[in-house]
C-alpha cells in the first residue's frame, strides 16, 4: 500500500473513531452505508477531484518554443479545470489564425484515424485517446460536431484546438453543423460558455469555428476518400468547387455550405421490398428534400457515383448521424452486376459519441484508413462527473422542490386558519384539513398571505384578551349551567324517556359536574404544552402565535358545543314532560344530528366522552 493510501486510511479510521465516541447513531449509519467521513476521500474514485485555480496563459503556452503545453492542458481539463479568460482568448485567437491558413478541402495522406461526432462528451474523447494514442503518435481527422448536447463542449473544443495548434500536421479539424451560432444558441454550447467563461469567450469560439475547413481528402494506395460532415450538394460537383466556396462566416440556412454539413444519404431501408423497375428507379435517385431535418437534401446512389467518378474517389466518409454500432456502410444495394467502383462502400458513416445523450446506448467507432483497408475501432462510454441540467448548482436545483413543499404547507395552514375564523356558527360543516389539489401559488403571494393571516390572528387574540379582561367574571353561571342537566335528567328518568338509566346518564350530576369541568380543564392544559412543543420548530414567531390562537379558538368552540348539546337535551326532556311526543322526538333528532356532526370534528374527540349519549 502506498504512503498516501495508508495516510488516507489512518485519517478515515481516526475520523470514524471520533464520530463513534460523539454519536453512536451516526457511527451506525456510517458503518451501515460505508460512508467515508474523511472529506479528503472521494466517493467517486474513478473521476479525479476538480482542480480549482484557472490555468493562466503563461502555463498554457509553456510548451517547447512557447507552444501549447498539451500534456498540462489535458491533465488540467481532465480534472475539470478551466482556463483564465486571458488564456482562453489567446488560445482561440491562435487557433483561428492556424485554421484560416488551410484550404476549404484539406488534402491528407493515409494512415489516418477518422473521428465522427463527439458532442461535448469529453471523457469519452479522453478514453479514445487513451486507447489509440495521442498526437503525434497518431494522425487524426475530426469530422465536426465537437460541441452541444454533452456538458463538456468547451473542454472538447479547447483540447482539440490546443492539439491543432501544437500538432497542425497530425490533427485536422473540419466544421460540422453544430459549429455555428444558430445551433450553439439553440442547444447548450452558448449556455455552457457563458456559465464557465464569458460572452466575449463565446464570440471568440464562434470566430474560431468560422475559420474551420469544411472537407478533407485522405489518399492512399487503394484510393482517395472524401471526408465531410454531412455529404454532397447539388451545387457542388468537384473538389475545386468546394475550395471555391466562401467558408468564413456563419453557416447559411441553405446553399452548398449548408448541404456539406446538413445532408444525409438516402437510407438503404427505403429500398426494402423493391424489385425490378422500382429498384432501378430507386438507384437512380440523385437528390431529394430532407424532410426529417427540414433543410438540405438526401443524396442517392446516382449522385454519389457521379461525384466519385468525376473526382477519382473511391468513397465518402461522413458523420452527422448516430449509429448503433458506431458506424454504418451505405452500399445503396449495389451487387456484383452493378460494376461497383471499388471494394469500399460508397458512403460510410462514423459516429464517435458512445451512449449518445446518455440515452441511446450506442457504441462509438473510429475509422482507420491505412491506405489499403478501411477498418473500425469500437469503444463504449466511460464514467464522467455528474452535472445538473443547465449547469445549475445543487442549491438552485433543489430550491423549487423545497418551495413546492413549503407552499403546500402554507396552503394547508391558511386553510386551517380560514376554517377556524369561519366556524363560529353552530351549524358549520366540519373543517377540512386537506388542502386538496390546490392550484399553484406563487412564493411571494404565499408568504404575504401567511404574514397577513398571522397578523389577523394576533389581532383577534389581542381583542379577545382585552374583552376578557374588561368583562366581569360570572360567579354562579357555571354552577347553574352544570346544575340544570341533573334536574332535567331526573325528570326524564321518571318519565321513562330514552337515555334515562343511571348507567347511561346523558349529563353529569352533582359532584360529577365539577369533575367534568376538571377533566375539561385537564384536556386544555394537556393540549397546550403539546402545541408549544410542536410549534417550537416552526419557521417564524408569527406562525407560533397563529397556532396558539387557533387552539384557543377550538377550545372555546368545544365549550359552546357542549352548552348547546345540554340545552337541546333539556329541551327534549321538557317536551317529554309536556306529553308532546312529536316535539320531543324532533328535539332528540336534532340532538343526535348535532352529535354526529361533532363526531366528525377531530379536535373535539377528547371532549366527546363527556357529553355523548
Amino acid at each position: 500500500m502506498s504512503s498516501a493510501g495508508a495516510s488516507s486510511r489512518r485519517s478515515r479510521e481516526r475520523s470514524t473513531s471520533r464520530s463513534r465516541s460523539a454519536s453512536p447513531k451516526l457511527a451506525a449509519i456510517v458503518d451501515r452505508y460505508d460512508i467515508p467521513e474523511d472529506t479528503a476521500v472521494r466517493m467517486c474514485t474513478v473521476v479525479p477531484a476538480p482542480r480549482r485555480p484557472a490555468m493562466s496563459a503563461d502555463e498554457l503556452f509553456s510548451g517547447p518554443g512557447g507552444d501549447v503545453n498539451t500534456d498540462l492542458l489535458l491533465q488540467h481539463l481532465r480534472t475539470e479545470g478551466r482556463l483564465s479568460l486571458e488564456a482562453a482568448s489567446q488560445l482561440l485567437e491562435t487557433a483561428r489564425e492556424v485554421l484560416s491558413r488551410e484550404p476549404n478541402c484539406v488534402p491528407l495522406e493515409a494512415p489516418m484515424h477518422i473521428v465522427g461526432d463527439i458532442h461535448g462528451q469529453f471523457y469519452d474523447l479522453l478514453h479514445m485517446f487513451d486507447s489509440l494514442g495521442l498526437p503525434p503518435k497518431r494522425k487524426y481527422l475530426f469530422l465536426g460536431d465537437y460541441v452541444d448536447r454533452g456538458i463538456y463542449s468547451t473542454e472538447v473544443a479547447i483540447l482539440l484546438l490546443g492539439l491543432k495548434i501544437r500538432y497542425p500536421e497530425h490533427v485536422t479539424l473540419i466544421r460540422g453543423n453544430h459549429e455555428s451560432r444558430a445551433m450553439a444558441a439553440y442547444h447548450s454550447m452558448k449556455t455552457e460558455t457563458l456559465y464557465k467563461y464569458s460572452e466575449t469567450t463565446y464570440n471568440e469560439f464562434m470566430e474560431a469555428f468560422d475559420a474551420l475547413p469544411v472537407a478533407a481528402t485522405v489518399a492512399g494506395p487503394a484510393g482517395t476518400f472524401l471526408c465531410v460532415h454531412g455529404g454532397l450538394s447539388p451545387a457542388v460537383n468537384t473538389i475545386e468547387a468546394i475550395n471555391a466556396l466562401a467558408r468564413f462566416g456563419e453557416v447559411p440556412a441553405s446553399g452548398p455550405l449548408c448541404d456539406l454539413m446538413w445532408s444525409d444519404p438516402v437510407p438503404d431501408a427505403t429500398a426494402t421490398g423493391l424489385s425490378g423497375s422500382q429498384l432501378r428507379q430507386w438507384k437512380e435517385i440523385t437528390f431529394e428534400f430532407n424532410e426529417q431535418r427540414g433543410c438540405s437534401y438526401r443524396y442517392g446512389r446516382r449522385a454519389v457515383r457521379d461525384f466519385l467518378t468525376a473526382n477519382g474517389l473511391v468513397g465518402i466518409i461522413r458523420a452527422h448521424e448516430v449509429q448503433e454500432n458506431g458506424y454504418n456502410e451505405h452500399r445503396f444495394r449495389e451487387e456484383a452486376e452493378d460494376d461497383p467502383l471499388s471494394p469500399f462502400p460508397l458512403v460510410t458513416t462514423v459516429f464517435s459519441a458512445p451512449n449518445y445523450c446518455e440515452m441511446y446506448d450506442n457504441s462509438a467507432a473510429v475509422a482507420l484508413y491505412d491506405g489499403t483497408t478501411l477498418e473500425f475501432v469500437s469503444y463504449e462510454c466511460v464514467e464522467h462527473p455528474f452535472g445538473l441540467p443547465d449547469y445549475m448548482d445543487s442549491l438552485n436545483w433543489s430550491l423549487p422542490y423545497v418551495m413546492e413543499k413549503v407552499t403546500q404547507f402554507f396552503a394547508v395552514s391558511l386553510k386551517l386558519i380560514e376554517g377556524d375564523s369561519d366556524s363560529d356558527s353552530d351549524d358549520d360543516e366540519p373543517m377540512q384539513t386537506d388542502a386538496g389539489p390546490a392550484s399553484p401559488v406563487s412564493r411571494k403571494a404565499s408568504a404575504k398571505a401567511l404574514r397577513d393571516a398571522a397578523r389577523a390572528a394576533a389581532a383577534r387574540k389581542r381583542a379577545n384578551q382585552k374583552a376578557a379582561a374588561e368583562a366581569p367574571e360570572p360567579a354562579t353561571a357555571p354552577d347553574t349551567a352544570a346544575s340544570e342537566p341533573p334536574a332535567s335528567s331526573a325528570a326524564a328518568s321518571a318519565a321513562g324517556t330514552p337515555g334515562s338509566s343511571a348507567d347511561d346518564a346523558s349529563a353529569p350530576e352533582g359532584d360529577d359536574a365539577a369533575a367534568f369541568r376538571s377533566r375539561t380543564s385537564r384536556v386544555r392544559t394537556r393540549k397546550r404544552p403539546a402545541m408549544r412543543q410542536r410549534s417550537s420548530s416552526n419557521i417564524c414567531n408569527e406562525t407560533i402565535r397563529t397556532r396558539r390562537a387557533s387552539m384557543n379558538t377550538l377550545l372555546r368552540r368545544a365549550e359552546k358545543l357542549r352548552e348547546r348539546n345540554m340545552r337541546l337535551l333539556v329541551a327534549a326532556n321538557d317536551d317529554d314532560d309536556d306529553d308532546d311526543d312529536d316535539a320531543a322526538d324532533d328535539t332528540l333528532s336534532r340532538f343526535e344530528r348535532a352529535l354526529r356532526k361533532d363526531s366528525k370534528r377531530e379536535y373535539l374527540r377528547p371532549l366527546q366522552r363527556h357529553y355523548t349519549m
